[in-house]
Parts: C-alpha cells; structure tokens; sequence
C-alpha cells in the first residue's frame, strides 16, 4: 500500500469519524430539545372527566406512527384534530387524515365515499381507537358557536384533500417540515421549502392534519386574520410547551384561550 493511498484512507476515516460524531451530537441534542416540549405534557396527570367543548384541540400519537424505544420519538405527537360538540351535547372530532389511519366512523356525508380528505368521527369512538398518547389542549377562555362550525364544515372544509402526497409517503423533507418544527426550526424551514408546503397557490384545498386545524381555527375567528403560513403548525407545536398556538392566536377576533396541556389517553 503506498503512502499516498494510505494518507488518504486514513483521511477518510477520520472524516467519517467526525462526521458520525456530529450525527450522534445532533441527534443527541434533538432528543434533549424534544423532550423540554413533550415530557411536561407527557407526564401530566389523565384526565377522568373529559367534558368536551367545541374548540378544544386533540393532539395525538398512534402506535404505529412511532419509533418504539426511542425517547421521545415513540410518543412525539404525529396528529392533530378539532373537537366539536353540537347544541345537543352530541360531540364529534373533525380532523383532515387519511381514512385508513386508522379507519373510524365517518358521519360527514358529503365525504364518506372518499378515502382521504376531512371526517367526522364520533368523540367516543374516536377516543377509543387511541393506542398511545392522546393530549389535549381545552378552551379555558371564549367561546365558538357550534352552527358556525356546521357552516365552515359544510361549505369550506368538505372540499379539502388531505396532502396527497403525506398519503402516499413521508419522505424526510415532509417528516422534518411537518413533524419536528419545534425542535429544527431552521432545519423545518429548509425542508419546507424543498417540499414545497409553502407554495399556496400550488396546494389549493390541500392540507395535513395540524395544518387544517390553524386554518379551520381561522375561518373561525380563534386564529389571527393576518396568519398565512398555516403550513408552518405541527401536530406537536399546538401542545403549550411549544408555544405555537399561542403565538398565532394572540390576536385573534374571538380571543380564544386555551389551557395548559392535558393528557386524555397514556397507553404504553
């Protein structure tokens, strides 16, 4: 083996080294930052007596979703829905998903023969098919009329498709843009412009899970009218540790307000 070759691969292995190092500090550093955000949630007390009201906000993780055994990871927050409960007290959860993830009943009519897009599952069943972690966020302050919602569903949120491409795969960019904004803000920056979420005009009556709720809570009056990059909200950003429902909220119409972070379902 001659000297020039030799200087060279040991070169390469010290910059794989150093490269692997910087990988496990990175990621090291990300697990830590995650979990200034999910472990307060995480380990609040479960709820007994859940009385729902129209505006409260169900973050979720299913089982399936995660990495299991990874800190963090396996109950990071991959979902996010709107709940709301008619004059009657009959309450429902209307989320923007895939209908197979996991696969509920449907009681909007207008999209019950679709396969993605915006459903309305019973709150109870919808409760029930949770197989990890399901937080909540309550309306403390304010108030959302529950016709307003039946006429923003009806005419606006029947016509949204659930992103088509999270449906048919998560590729890393969509993983880093939509899920762990808290933690890799200017990381989630990039890959959101790679993916191109923030292109509008380009995903008309398109939309992931926690990306309807903010423009749903808008049309509703609870987000501020000046809010654009809806794209921008995670699942995980609308639990209070995180800090992004807040921010995009504070100057609403309604001046809606919502509690600190509740846990509904903890199953391990």
């Amino acid at each position: 083996m001659n000297l020039f070759f030799r200087r060279t691969l040991i070169l390469c292995f010290v910059g794989f080294l150093l490269l692997l190092i910087l990988l496990v500090g990175f990621f090291k550093h990300s697990l830590l930052q995650g979990k200034t955000f999910i472990q307060p949630a995480f380990n609040t007390e479960l709820i007994s007596d859940y009385k729902p009201q129209t505006g409260d906000i169900f973050v979720v993780h299913y089982l399936g979703h995660g990495m299991i055994g990874i800190p963090v990871a396996e109950h990071w927050p991959t979902h996010a829905a709107f709940v709301w409960v008619k004059p009657n007290q009959e309450a429902f959860v209307i989320e923007c998903t895939k209908f197979i993830a996991p696969t509920l009943p449907n009681i909007l009519l207008e999209t019950r023969k679709k396969k993605r897009g915006v459903r309305m599952v019973p709150l109870i069943e919808y409760i029930n098919a949770v197989d990890n972690v399901l937080y909540v966020r309550r309306v403390i302050k304010g108030n959302i009329e529950s016709d307003l919602v039946e006429k923003v569903v009806r005419e606006w949120a029947v016509h949204m498709d659930f992103e088509t491409r999270i449906a048919d795969s998560m590729t890393f960019d969509l993983t880093v843009a939509i899920g762990f904004a808290p933690v890799w803000p200017k990381l989630s920056a990039w890959c959101t412009k790679a993916a191109k979420l923030d292109k509008i005009k380009q995903r008309k009556n398109q939309a992931f899970c926690s990306e309807f709720v903010s423009l749903l809570l808008q049309k509703l009056g609870a987000v501020d009218d000046d809010f654009k990059a809806h794209y921008s909200i995670s699942p995980a950003g609308l639990l209070k540790t995180a800090g992004q429902l807040e921010n995009i909220s504070k100057n609403s119409a309604r001046k809606i307000v919502w509690g600190d972070d509740g846990m509904i379902i903890r199953r391990l």
